[in-house]
Parts: structure tokens; sequence; C-alpha cells
């Protein structure tokens, strides 16, 4: 079961206004290469045959900035993305041209391709009126995530960024935390020694030597008395 896509499950209809078959409903997606997945997505499917042979478009989409077109006509294949790097790498191994191949070989399609691949199978087979439809229209470009990529990596973003917070908070004191002013201890001190001090109109006791003196001057003087 090693392919390069393997769909598990595709429920085709067929149009015979179209003379096509039809996928219907979400597409199950086995694997892709040696990555199982295993899940439901959304996508279509259209099988038909032309003038040159049979033709094959597939349509799939994980997320909406995340989707694959492949298209197989005439032995030649052609395929876009909205997905990292694989635009790039396609059109780095691609040789030759698309419209002149002669035989076998894989090339790179452009957004107006798969605009083109959606309105008809919406129009043709949905039945949707593609003037009403409010869809954005279909823009690649590089992006580095993807439903694919970040399986089985949830747990481990969430534990980093715990980790993380656990960090924030033994490191940074709080915004609000009350700050003891310095100065409280110092005012303190001081009211105590104010407190000690005497007031200062309170009465000067006399030295008890100067008494002493005044005593024994008065009872020398002879005129003390008189």
């Amino acid at each position: 079961m090693l392919h390069t896509l393997v769909l598990s499950k595709v429920n085709l209809e067929w149009s015979e206004k179209k003379k096509a078959w039809y996928s219907v409903g979400k597409i199950g997606l086995a694997s892709v290469g040696k990555k199982d997945l295993n899940a439901l997505i959304d996508g279509y499917i259209e099988i038909k045959r032309e003038s040159t042979g049979d033709a094959v478009e597939i349509y799939l989409e994980a997320e909406p900035r995340t989707w694959y077109y492949i298209k197989y006509t005439n032995n030649v294949v052609l395929v876009k993305a909205q997905h990292g790097s694989f635009d790039e790498i396609i059109s780095l191994k691609a040789k030759g041209d698309y419209n002149t191949a002669t035989q076998y070989g894989f090339y790179l399609g452009d957004d107006q391709e798969v605009q083109l691949f959606l309105d008809h199978f919406r129009k043709d087979y949905l039945g949707e009126d593609l003037k009403k439809r409010k869809a954005a229209p279909i823009v690649s470009g590089n992006d580095d995530t993807s439903t694919f990529d970040n399986m089985g990596d949830t747990g481990k973003k969430k534990k980093k960024k715990k980790q993380d917070a656990v960090v924030d908070e033994g490191t940074t004191p709080a915004a609000d935390a009350p700050v003891e002013e310095p100065s409280r201890k110092k005012k303190k001190k001081n009211e105590a020694v104010d407190q000690a001090a005497p007031p200062a109109d309170a009465p000067v006791e006399e030295p008890k030597k100067e008494k002493k003196k005044k005593k024994k001057a008065a009872e020398e003087d002879p005129f003390g008395d008189s």
C-alpha cells in the first residue's frame, strides 16, 4: 500500500450531462507516501474521458490555507499546492513544457487552473451560484503551517508554552505588588526621639550644688536677717 497518494473513501456519482464521474461528500485520505493520515477531508474528484484519453482531476483541502490540486491528462501530471515549498520543489524537478510534452512527466500548474476546476465542479455538479458565492479566490504561496505537518505536535507545543509561563512567573515580579516605603522605619524612629525629649516650656531644675552655695552664703551673711 506504499503509494504517493492513497484514498480510502470516495463516493462517486455519474453525470449523464457531463459524461463524467464526480465525488460526493468528504474524501478519505489514508496516506501520503510513508505518512499515515487516515482522515476525512474536503475535496473534489472528477473522472472523465477526453479525446486524448482518461482525465482525472483531484482537489484536496485539509484546511482553507492547505490544499493540493492534481490533474492527470494525456499522460502528463499537472500539480499545484498551497503548502510550504511544494511548488518550488516541483518547479525545480519539472523538465520541458506542459503544453508540448510528448511523454510522461509532471509540471507545475497555476492558480487560474485550480480556480477554473473549482468553479466548474461547484457550478455543474453542486449546483452553486458562483455570483452569490463569497468564497475567496485561490491564491497560493508559501505557508509553513499545515494540518498534515502539525499532527502529533500539539502536545509538545502546549508543554513548551506551559514551561515558558512558569519561568516568567518565577523571575518577573508582579506589577501591582506593594512596595514598602523606605522612610517608614525612619519615621517611627524620629517619633520615638520626639516623645523622649522634654517639652520646650518645662521648668529646669536648678542644680543641687548651686542651692548649697546660696544657703551657705546666707548663713555667713550677718545682714541676711536684718
